[in-house]
């Protein structure tokens, strides 16, 4: 027993020595977490981390099956253990852009074999677990046509979705990951309840009990979607200011990602939310890609500029924020923008209600510069709550004549 316990300690000892020596790959992971492609390439040293570099900016730009391809055959060379968990949270983040549940699951479990995953990645495992009998979102046929858009009393844009013979209206939301619905209507509109029970993050709980449920197929005008998800959440959970304020649905991105463009577009008639072809061209064909995405969160490069000095960053633009705002790691890589801030009393809205803050910074005005157009916002807030990778909501506000995205290639426009 005794020689062979130390035979079993020599193997041991002999892995441990045999392992490489990696550089310190702390700069690289500090790219990852910034989303600094720049950066992230100039930190790469050995051949496997140059791939990875390639792999995870292609995973950031793109959703097709070459860019998951590159990502897994990159991690399949030997790196730092740290680095490899994070490049797997990539393909996590990846495979759930893509629809690919079981596969996002499978890569999330491998990351959190080497390293513990935080409390987000652990709910994103958890959601992506109980999703993995489900393919993904796809266009059923012709994606392209235009509806009408309405404006709630919130000032955000809704839109009538059909399942089956019932329709109801839903509001337009590029900041929902999946489409959400309370369960009075997901009742109305027959869907598919799903076993698992999960929880979402909101701005107003950590997190909310939810369920997870599908309309297999799902209309918005004439065009269908099938296998559409969508997280159910008691009425209570999606009604506001003592039910003077409701939400039925919101349709969230994989829809959207479906339709390959969208824009909002003002006409005579009123305003028209325009998809596939329909939808008019972003730009001109020298137009520079300025969306990535996290998961399914959809970022933009920004410049901010407010008293004489201005930052480059990145924001989630979120159609379902009626209001700009900044996170709290916007205050500290941009302290000098607010130095003349005021400090005001906030309140934000989400699933489960809201939460108020006494210690909001206000901006009194911003100039934000995206797609090679300028727009000036006045008292835009910086919250307390920190984002992951994104310093701030591009909402509404930002593109008050509408917008246009073209998803394939990453522009983002204002009209």
């Amino acid at each position: 027993m005794i020689g062979k316990l130390l035979r079993s300690l020599v193997v041991a000892c002999a892995i441990v020595v045999a392992m490489p020596a990696w550089a310190s790959p702390e700069g690289m992971r500090a790219a990852i977490a910034a989303m600094d492609v720049e950066a992230l390439h100039a930190e790469a040293q050995t051949d496997a981390e140059k791939r990875l570099a390639a792999g995870i900016e292609l995973g950031w730009t793109s959703q097709a099956p070459a860019a998951a391809a590159e990502l897994s055959a990159a991690l399949d060379q030997g790196m730092d253990f740290a680095l490899k968990a994070d490049g797997l949270r990539q393909l996590m983040s990846l495979y759930m852009r893509r629809g690919e549940f079981a596969a996002a699951a499978s890569a999330g479990l491998r990351a959190s074999v080497i390293m513990p995953l935080d409390a987000g990645e652990r709910q994103a495992l958890s959601f992506v677990e109980g999703l993995v009998s489900v393919p993904p979102t796809r266009a059923a046929g012709a994606f392209s046509g235009g509806v009408p858009v309405i404006r709630d009393l919130a000032g955000l844009m809704r839109a009538d979705i059909t399942v089956g013979e019932v329709s109801i209206p839903a509001i337009l939301d590029t900041g929902a990951n999946f489409s959400t619905i309370n369960e009075t209507s997901a009742a109305r509109l027959g869907l598919r309840m799903l076993d698992a029970a999960v929880s979402v993050g909101s701005s107003s709980r950590d997190a909310v009990a939810s369920r997870l449920a599908v309309a297999d197929r799902l209309k918005v005008g004439e065009a269908e979607f099938s296998n559409v998800v969508f997280i159910v959440l008691p009425d209570a959970d999606l009604s506001f200011a003592n039910g003077a304020y409701t939400i039925d649905a919101i349709l969230g991105m994989p829809v959207f990602l479906e339709m390959k463009r969208i824009a909002v577009t003002k006409t005579a008639d009123g305003e028209i939310f325009a998809f596939g072809d329909t939808a008019p061209i972003a730009a001109g064909p020298e137009a520079k890609r300025n969306i990535r995405f996290a998961g399914l969160s959809p970022l933009v490069d920004v410049s901010v500029e407010a008293a004489g000095q201005s930052i480059d960053i990145i924001m989630m633009f979120d159609s379902g924020a009626q209001q700009t705002s900044f996170e709290g790691r916007f205050a500290e890589v941009a302290a000098h923008l607010l130095t003349h801030a005021a400090t005001v009393t906030s309140t934000r809205g989400g699933a489960g209600g809201t939460v108020t803050s006494d210690d909001t910074k206000r901006l009194a005005s911003v100039n934000l510069t995206f797609a090679n157009r300028v727009v000036t916002l006045t008292n835009v807030d910086v919250h307390e709550t920190k984002g992951d990778n994104r310093l701030g909501l591009l909402g509404l506000d930002a593109v008050a004549n509408g917008f246009v995205i073209d998803w394939e290639r990453g522009i983002f426009a204002p009209q």
